[in-house]
């Protein structure tokens, strides 16, 4: 389906010939996996909404691993701060992992991103569907071999997540004969919408919303 300009993208929402949304993890990233503030919270209006909020197992999978990386990025950091401030001003009566366990909490770092995206998911209504029985591997492997969306030179490999995502998300649409407004800021995907019947290219979350 060739880009569909902004106006024409809210008639057919309007019409409601596009009924569903899905994020690609690039959204995720650019929004720092802030899932309860900013424009990712604005996503819980699609709680008990007609209009469905859909994720790609594989999006969902990363979001956690991208969630886990950051919050371990997080703790490291601010356990180096807090045992160098204590040492510098010397202060008796205060454990630094008692003030780590105040910030995060006594759960790994690992279940403290699988639960915030588990929550994420219960407050949108988001529904995450299985990449391996909706993804079409054999149209998969011939896009990698041609060099077709989302595969491209020189790093061909790298994009199988991505191909299976959006092959879910296509065949998800197909066989619930629905088409899919697709926010993402990777220009592979854009590319891959643009030869799609059911899914719907945006770059803008903001926009979309």
């Amino acid at each position: 389906m060739p880009i569909v300009e902004e106006a024409n993208l809210k008639e057919l929402i309007v019409t409601k010939q596009i009924s569903a949304i899905s994020i690609d993890t690039s959204i995720f990233d650019q929004k720092r996996n802030n899932l309860r503030g900013g424009v990712l919270g604005r996503m819980q209006q699609f709680l008990d909404n007609d209009f469905d909020f859909i994720l790609s197992e594989t999006i969902h999978k990363e979001v956690c691993s991208h969630l886990r990386r950051d919050l371990e990025e997080a703790y490291t950091s601010v356990n180096k701060s807090i045992r160098s401030a204590l040492h510098i001003w010397k202060i008796e009566g205060i454990k630094r992992e008692d003030i780590v366990a105040q910030i995060f909490g006594d759960v790994s770092v690992g279940q403290s991103a699988e639960t915030k995206v588990s929550e994420f998911c219960a407050l949108t209504g988001c529904i995450v569907i299985d990449d391996m029985q909706h993804a079409n591997a054999k149209s998969i492997f011939s896009a990698y071999f041609e060099g077709d969306p989302p595969f491209g030179a020189g790093k061909k490999k790298s994009e199988f997540p991505d191909a299976f995502a959006l092959s879910s998300l296509e065949n998800y649409a197909e066989t619930n004969n629905i088409k899919i407004l697709i926010t993402s800021t990777d220009s592979d995907w854009k590319k891959y919408c643009e030869n799609s019947e059911r899914l719907y290219f945006i770059d803008n979350l903001e926009t979309a919303l």
